[in-house]
């Protein structure tokens, strides 16, 4: 039971850095140069990536038990 509670918490904090990415790609507009915000397109495009990647890796290992 527990760990299996502890999987959950973990995709839930991978969904949270997920949200923040996108939150920083939509904040990107109000940088000021272009250079500024192509860099936090990408910083929040990475950290979509990432929890994408941990939240499926962590589901498939779930279902795999």
């Amino acid at each position: 039971y527990g760990t299996t509670f502890y999987e959950w918490i973990q995709i839930g904090c991978f969904l949270m850095m997920g949200m923040a990415g996108g939150v920083m790609m939509l904040g990107a507009k109000y940088e000021e140069t272009e250079k500024q915000q192509r860099s936090k397109r990408t910083t929040g495009l990475v950290f979509i990536v990432v929890a994408l990647g941990v939240i499926m890796s962590e589901l498939v290992q779930m279902f795999m038990k």
